[in-house]
């Protein structure tokens, strides 16, 4: 009876170091994956690079007229997206641009992109912070599910005529680490011309539109007068 008291308190004994060794090997080799994961980074354009992992992916497209390229990459738990949309038409006459002019209009025009990217995403916006990097406005968007789990944070920047957005999307696992390493990774070539104010203000629009239309009409009247004239001799 003791031996095979003994006998099975070996067998008890071997069991548990089999498990312990099983689950030691599974943690080593998710340590090792994750230690293996490299992040490199890439340029959106010579104005925005960031840093993503694994492989990535690429698209460029043309969306109501807009042009958008847009790179992105997945881990286990999570989706990286850094994009760059043409605000406004390269060829937009300047003086009639509505593009921001100072803080009170970029403010409006974020709130523009704010609600256009909550109408996307089908969870709760839970709050919209103004964030600054490098001198430049942007939002940081965070949305939750119905159990008030993150499930989305976006950035996004408008500089020059371009408006740049970065989401981060966890749904199962939001990994908090990887979105920090994501959102951290974004640097801004500050050795490049960039302006969040390239737009005119609504009444400086009218006035130049009625100033251009007023100079036709005076030069068609000019023009009238003188086949009038010529009429009479």
């Amino acid at each position: 009876n003791h031996a095979q008291a003994r006998c099975k308190k070996f067998k008890k004994i071997e069991h548990m170091r089999k498990i312990i060794l099983l689950l030691t090997l599974v943690l080593t080799t998710n340590i090792l994956s994750a230690q293996n994961q490299e992040w490199l980074s890439y340029d959106l354009d010579s104005i925005i690079s960031i840093e993503m992992p694994n492989d990535v992916f690429e698209l460029d497209t043309i969306a109501q007229g807009m042009r958008m390229y847009q790179i992105y990459s997945h881990t286990e738990n999570s989706t990286f997206i850094a994009q760059k949309a043409l605000f406004e038409k390269e060829n937009q006459n300047e003086d009639l641009s509505k593009l921001p002019y100072d803080l009170k209009s970029l403010k409006e025009q974020y709130n523009g992109v704010i609600n256009g990217i909550s109408s996307g995403i089908p969870y709760e916006l839970e709050s919209k912070e103004l964030i600054e990097k490098d001198k430049y406005k942007g939002y940081r968007l965070k949305f939750k599910d119905s159990l008030n789990n993150p499930t989305y944070e976006v950035e996004f920047y408008l500089l020059n005529k371009h408006l740049y957005s970065f989401f981060y999307v966890g749904l199962e696992n939001f990994d908090t680490n990887e979105k920090d390493l994501f959102f951290n990774s974004i640097e801004i070539n500050t050795d490049q011309k960039i302006s969040q104010y390239l737009g005119k203000a609504q009444s400086y629009r009218i006035g130049y539109v009625f100033g251009k239309y007023f100079f036709y009409i005076l030069i068609f009247g000019v023009i009238i007068y003188f086949i009038a004239r010529k009429k009479k001799k």
